[in-house]
């Protein structure tokens, strides 16, 4: 296979990436000071992100691209890290200050690479999916910025993903199963919708009561930093903090204002000034900005009282429904099935029982016929079925191989006995494997 025709096969797969892996940088932009200033330009990120996507796609085309752009690539990063550190005032690579670009590099360098690696199997997209969202539910928690919408995508893009890595399973792994990629994307993102919900239930439930201190850590991140005055004396060149930016009333919103012999107060009047103490104002909105915004209520999220009422129904209904979109689901492959010939009805529902059986861990035809292979698990499809006498799949695996090897075809009553056999197979399942274990098998057989 060729660049072009693999790039192209691979065009759903590297969109996904490249929604997972920017939603999911935005939203770690707001931990780090230097990297804040660039969530007024997702452009940016998601540019950044499709290009490292599409370059480490083409490093996987085959061994030889891999070995040699593995480190072509490692090179280029570090190259353009360093570039950035140096166009910036940072005096360290990894500082967390205003202006080093090098941390942004390194951010959509690590979420691009992180989701493209975890992405590759069915299960590490699975445990992306988890993390990611702790991961965003951590820096929302600490920083209280209300990256929603990033949050949101990332776990859609991710459970698509998940579905795109199950739907390649599926078809890799039979020639004859009728697969809907549709079907199954859908499935995924109804998951994913879910997984959203029950992470917000938790939140409004349990941490929002706890009130994170999120006045002290929005002052911390945007509000500690200080504008510099460089003085020039008979010495080396100093920096000093601007002390006309403090205001040491947190309630007076006037400009400080000259006492009657032209000296400033001192210390012990500007804390005591208006009959306030440090302990009155601690837990006041402090203004250093002079804007006289109540930083507390606005950063503050509002939640509607409702919310918290509402949200258990709201995930009963939306499990209720992921539940009756998977048997509809069912039933519309039943009914594909029973619109096609007699012969091939017969094929697709034995194999869809025998695939069945090996997703509930019982004996599959390996390494002998199916008749061998009814006979020695005729116990183990007995206590499936809940009967002592002979299995009833014996008598299907006759038709089957009569139809199929003895290029004959079945009649009504062969055909009916597939029918009768689908119709309480699912409630046999579950019976078999117990409630518990049903409920992974419920979305896979």
């Amino acid at each position: 296979m060729g660049l072009g025709r693999y790039l192209r096969n691979s065009l759903w797969d590297i969109l996904l990436c490249v929604a997972a892996s920017s939603s999911l940088c935005y939203a770690c932009l707001i931990a780090f000071l230097a990297t804040h200033p660039f969530q007024s330009m997702p452009w940016l990120i998601i540019g950044s992100c499709a290009v490292i996507e599409l370059v480490l796609f083409v490093i996987a085309y085959n061994f030889r691209s891999a070995v040699i752009g593995s480190g072509l690539f490692v090179v280029a990063v570090g190259a353009i890290s360093i570039a950035a550190w140096s166009t910036s005032s940072a005096p360290g690579l990894f500082d967390d200050v205003v202006g080093n670009n090098a941390l942004l590099v390194f951010m959509i360098v690590l979420c691009a690479v992180a989701v493209f690696a975890l992405s590759r199997r069915k299960i590490p997209c699975l445990v992306l999916l988890v993390l990611g969202l702790i991961l965003c539910a951590a820096i929302e928690y600490l920083y209280w910025d209300g990256q929603v919408i990033a949050t949101a995508l990332f776990a859609l893009a991710t459970a698509c993903l998940y579905a795109y890595r199950n739907y390649q399973q599926k078809l890799m792994g039979s020639d004859s199963e009728e697969i809907s990629f549709g079907a199954t994307t859908l499935a995924a993102g109804l998951t994913g919708l879910l997984s959203i919900l029950l992470a917000v239930g938790v939140f409004m439930l349990f941490i929002a009561p706890l009130q994170p201190p999120s006045l002290t850590v929005k002052l911390l991140t945007k509000h500690v930093r200080l504008d510099e005055e460089h003085v020039v004396g008979t010495g080396d060149e100093v920096s000093v903090i601007n002390e006309m930016l403090f205001s040491w009333n947190v309630k007076d919103e006037t400009p400080l204002q000259d006492t009657s012999d032209g000296k400033e107060p001192d210390s012990d009047d500007r804390d005591n000034q208006g009959g306030e103490t440090d302990q009155d104002t601690a837990g006041s909105s402090l203004n250093i900005d002079g804007t006289g915004v109540d930083l507390a209520s606005a950063v503050r999220i509002r939640v509607p009282d409702w919310l918290p009422i509402a949200m258990p129904f709201i995930v009963v209904l939306l499990i209720a429904l992921v539940i009756a979109v998977r048997k509809l689901l069912r039933r519309r492959r039943c009914n594909r099935i029973r619109a096609l010939p007699g012969d091939e009805r017969v094929k697709q529902f034995y194999l869809m029982f025998i695939r069945a059986f090996g997703k509930m861990k019982m004996a599959t035809p390996h390494s002998q016929t199916l008749r061998e292979y009814a006979t020695n698990a005729a116990g183990e499809i007995a206590r499936f079925e809940g009967t002592v006498e002979e299995p009833a799949f014996a008598s299907l695996t006759e038709s089957y191989c009569r139809i199929v090897y003895g290029d004959g075809y079945p009649d009504d009553e062969e055909v009916a006995a597939f029918d009768e056999y689908y119709k309480t197979f699912y409630r046999n399942a579950r019976k078999f494997v117990g409630v518990v274990k049903y409920l992974p098998l419920f979305f896979r057989i």
